[in-house]
């Protein structure tokens, strides 16, 4: 693939405000950045042989949106976003074809709203300082999952600690959207893994201390959770460390919702004390 490179003059702007790149950009800054005035800045599709993202936005003083999609990592071992001044930032990596081994350290004490759609396998380290009124994980686990809706036990318990990770970092948020893939992988810790990591931090105790401004609380639909309880489970233990959420939406398709009540959900409901469909109406 042939990598575009950017004029030196554009990245010394006084008027520029939005910067969007999507044609295969390979990230080399010149020695001189200044970029004032920029507010909004889109990078699809770029090659980083270098952590130096820095470098450019230590120049963007008021820069307030950020959305990074589709990012080429191949050689890098760590990517740091250090951005203070940013409000809002997107990461979107599904359908890029970079194996996730980077980690994404990010830095942005003064967010307002984080989105990150990427697969399970990649490490991502957010800043305990970061505290989003809106937070949105749409996370994959894997094509291999996904193919063969299996995943190694060891593997299992190294996502389910990276998700609840995330989650403890965006402990403060008041609305949350999640994956069904990603509560389908909280699952067995809220129904089996509780015992196993009750000595430790990650407890269920110890999280429903951190989601008590959530009110508004959303799962997106993903195709491939068609037939599976999964998902709803995962729902009504979130629910129970979330005590003060007003609004929650569901997108299920009807046969999802059909196949929970015509008995697959039953004998998970039950330890939560009722029939499934009663359990799913009135936990719901």
């Amino acid at each position: 693939k042939c990598w575009v490179e950017l004029p030196d003059s554009l990245f010394i702007s006084k008027s520029l405000r939005v910067l969007k790149c999507d044609c295969g950009l390979e990230f080399e800054p010149p020695t001189s950045i200044s970029l004032p005035a920029l507010e909004t800045l889109h990078l699809s599709s770029t090659l980083f042989l270098k952590d130096n993202i820095v470098e450019l936005l230590k120049s963007c003083p008021v820069l307030e949106s950020l959305m990074l999609e589709d990012l080429q990592l191949y050689v890098l071992k760590k990517f740091t976003i250090y951005a203070p001044q940013v409000k809002h930032l997107e990461i979107r990596n599904w359908f890029g074809l970079e194996p996730a081994r980077c980690k994404i350290e990010i830095y942005a004490p003064n967010l307002l709203s984080l989105k990150c759609a990427d697969h399970m396998k990649r490490d991502f380290w957010v800043e305990t300082l970061c505290s989003p009124h809106i937070a949105d994980f749409c996370m994959q686990v894997g094509m291999s999952y996904e193919e063969d809706n299996w995943l190694p036990e060891e593997q299992s318990k190294k996502y389910i600690m990276r998700m609840m990770n995330y989650l403890r970092a965006v402990r403060n948020v008041k609305s949350l959207v999640i994956s069904p893939l990603m509560v389908e992988v909280l699952k067995p810790w809220c129904f089996s893994c509780a015992k196993v990591f009750s000595k430790t931090s990650a407890t269920l105790g110890s999280l429903s201390m951190q989601f008590l401004n959530l009110r508004v609380m959303v799962l997106e639909n993903i195709s491939v959770i068609q037939q599976h309880s999964d998902s709803i489970c995962g729902i009504l233990r979130f629910l129970n460390i979330s005590p003060n959420v007003e609004t929650l939406t569901v997108k299920v398709t009807k046969d999802v919702v059909m196949d929970l009540i015509s008995g697959s959900f039953a004998e998970e409901c039950c330890g939560l004390g009722g029939d499934e469909c009663g359990c799913f109406q009135k936990s719901i």
